[in-house]
């Protein structure tokens, strides 16, 4: 069997962090944005740039605004939410897209899969680590 295991650990927190790199890995288990997916650790990452700032905070404002277009004529009243990274990133689904066609893991060769995992894993760890320090 062939596997890879990256270990991360961060010095600040004394923390380690476990990555298995696999030919088995399920790619459409990461799709589906699990508590426990690199791949939502990685989209909550790159969104939580600052760079995304301003976009969040125009969302924020059109949703407030449909809350109180919706509130102003029903008895059921709307709360919005706050739209961070974290809740943005349960509310899409995303998919995998190489060269304008949607692909899965088995339409991958077997090194362009180790190297999405691989991208993923950095993406997830390098984006934070850099944004706790």
């Amino acid at each position: 069997m062939f596997m890879f295991i990256l270990m991360i650990m961060s010095l600040l927190r004394r923390k380690i962090n476990i990555y298995f790199v696999s030919l088995n890995h399920e790619f459409y288990q990461e799709l589906k944005l699990q508590s426990k997916s690199i791949l939502l650790k990685a989209i909550i990452n790159e969104l939580s740039d600052k760079s995304y700032i301003e976009t969040f905070l125009t969302i924020q404002t059109l949703t407030e605004m449909l809350c109180m277009q919706f509130n102003e004529s029903h008895d059921i009243k709307l709360r919005d939410i706050k739209l961070s990274p974290t809740t943005f990133a349960k509310l899409i689904e995303p998919t995998l897209v190489i060269d304008d066609f949607e692909m899965n893991e088995f339409d991958l060769s077997i090194e362009d899969f180790i190297c999405l995992q691989l991208d993923l894993i950095r993406q997830a760890t390098l984006i934070s680590k850099a944004r706790k320090i």
